[in-house]
């Protein structure tokens, strides 16, 4: 696996390492540190569709992990504005249009400052795949490039244990995390950091290629 990482992560840097912006958060990372050492950004976002090649982006929630601990001082909530009527999805999310005329930030802001934000870190999320397509739209559009940071899906972590997951909130609910009756991608990110946080954390002193990272 750590071989297969580094030849993928050297395309990478082959691919896009004359986009400054792509050089400027490109990072590797060391596959013998602990991963109690290892820094992790765990994310949600919200979309206007449950599939990615549809959905637009309507915000973003993160959470750092320090040293096997969330660190509360360093959290990203951010909406996006976007363009177009997505009225009919605000029962899954419960962001309306007038959320996104007060808070929303333009696109191009939001993703930059999310870069910035797991600058450094691996990327974690409950069915990540999806989170990353969404913000690669964004990433691919405005600037070329894809996210550059490796990525862990819990949902492939949660195999390691005796949990069956279905959603977000009854994965919670049976490994004894509580769960917001109204949630947003910040409570979720929080939600999945605590998942990730009680699967890891009897693992802690083994190494990060004891990880499945995904490219």
């Amino acid at each position: 696996m750590s071989i297969v990482y580094r030849i993928k992560r050297r395309i990478l840097l082959q691919r896009y390492g004359s986009n400054q912006l792509f050089r400027r958060f490109f990072s590797d990372h060391d596959l013998d540190e602990t991963l109690e050492r290892t820094p992790f950004t765990v994310i949600d976002t919200e979309g206007t569709s449950a599939n990615p090649r549809k959905a637009r982006l309507l915000s973003i929630g993160g959470v750092r992990i320090e040293n096997m601990a969330i660190d509360l001082s360093q959290v990203f909530n951010r909406l996006l504005k976007v363009e177009g009527d997505f009225r009919r999805s605000v029962h899954v999310h419960g962001i309306t249009p007038s959320d996104l005329e007060k808070f929303g930030r333009p696109p191009s802001a939001v993703i930059e400052e999310f870069l910035e934000f797991a600058k450094g870190s691996i990327i974690v999320g409950f069915n990540v795949t999806y989170d990353v397509k969404l913000i690669e739209k964004y990433t691919k559009n405005e600037y070329g490039i894809p996210l550059p940071f490796p990525r862990i899906d819990v949902l492939t972590l949660l195999k390691r244990t005796h949990i069956k997951p279905s959603s977000l909130e009854e994965t919670a609910r049976q490994m004894g995390i509580p769960v917001k009756a109204v949630h947003s991608a910040l409570d979720d990110a929080y939600t999945t950091a605590l998942i990730f946080l009680k699967i890891l954390y009897p693992m802690k002193t083994l190494p990060l290629k004891h990880l499945h990272l995904v490219i």
